[in-house]
């Protein structure tokens, strides 16, 4: 009985796994840093309690890799807009290796489009020791919590 169980189980999941699939969206984020250009295939937003969170991550192993990049805005109002790095309410950082986690100081984050499910943009910024993150863009699905 039990492998009859196991054969129907199988039977079912070949159309799951080799059927038509749907072509999904490029979740990214992209930027150069330091003059090194860097694609980071997975991006996500969360939108919770007012605090707007973008993060980019090279891979979705559990060992960590590098650069990661995070973006902050609190008490955004859910529309495009540009917003300058301030510390305090715009926050960014670019963590480089396991110690290096460089802090933005200066630059923006402009948010392009904003969907119900989906938020694009662009953002730049320099660190206190004058890291440079230029041509930065995101794309990703948009949680709401």
């Amino acid at each position: 009985m039990k492998n009859i169980l196991v054969l129907i189980a199988i039977a079912f999941s070949f159309p799951l796994m080799f059927g038509c699939k749907k072509s999904q969206p490029s979740y990214s984020v992209s930027a150069t840093i330091n003059a090194v250009n860097y694609s980071l295939p997975n991006c996500y937003a969360l939108f919770s309690g007012g605090t707007l969170d973008i993060s980019g991550v090279p891979n979705f192993t559990k060992q960590v890799a590098y650069p990661c990049i995070a973006l902050r805005i609190i008490n955004w109002n859910g529309s495009p807009g540009a917003f300058t790095f301030d510390g305090t309410t715009c926050l960014g950082s670019c963590l480089l290796t396991d110690s290096l986690d460089e802090l933005a100081l200066y630059g923006t984050i402009t948010i392009t489009a904003a969907s119900s499910n989906s938020i694009s943009g662009t953002f730049s910024f320099s660190s206190w020791d004058q890291t440079k993150v230029t041509n930065g863009k995101f794309y990703s699905k948009l949680t709401r919590d």
